[in-house]
C-alpha cells in the first residue's frame, strides 16, 4: 500500500493554496458619454413602453449621460437597437413615438415587446 503525506492529499484536494493572485478588476468605466449615436440605425422591430414611475431619455447608454427629456408612464419609444454597456446594463436606442426625438432608455424602466420575426438589432458604433 502506498503512503501519501497529508500535505500531498491536501494539495491534491486543492486545500493548500499558493500565493493568492489579485482579483481581476473590471476595466475602468469610459469617461464622458461615449457611444451617443449608433452608426448603424436598423429598425429593431421593438416597442418599448415606459413603466409606472417614468424614466429619462438620455444622450448615451449610461445613467450619467445628459438627460434629453423625461418620459412618463405609458410613453412609447420605438427601438432601433440595443446595447449592453460597460456595467452590463442593457440600453435601447430609439425614437419617442409621435416625435423626431431620439435617445437612450434603460431596460430596467420599460416593458419590451417586439414583432416576431424581426431582428433584435445590436447597436454598432
Amino acid at each position: 500500500m502506498a503512503t501519501v503525506s497529508a500535505a500531498a492529499l491536501m494539495a491534491t484536494a486543492g486545500l493548500i493554496a499558493g500565493p493568492a493572485s489579485p482579483a481581476s478588476a473590471a476595466p475602468p468605466a469610459p469617461t464622458g458619454c461615449p457611444y451617443s449615436v449608433p452608426t448603424h440605425l436598423p429598425n429593431g422591430g421593438g416597442k418599448l413602453t415606459v413603466l409606472s414611475g417614468g424614466t429619462w431619455l438620455n444622450t448615451g447608454s449610461y445613467a450619467d449621460c445628459d438627460r434629453i427629456r423625461s418620459l412618463s408612464a405609458g410613453t412609447v419609444v420605438w427601438m432601433w437597437c440595443q446595447y449592453s454597456n460597460h456595467y452590463n446594463n442593457t440600453w435601447y436606442y430609439g425614437r419617442v413615438e409621435g416625435t423626431t426625438t431620439y435617445g437612450w432608455v434603460s431596460s430596467d424602466r420599460v416593458a419590451f415587446s417586439y414583432t416576431p420575426g424581426e431582428e433584435l438589432a445590436t447597436c454598432t458604433f
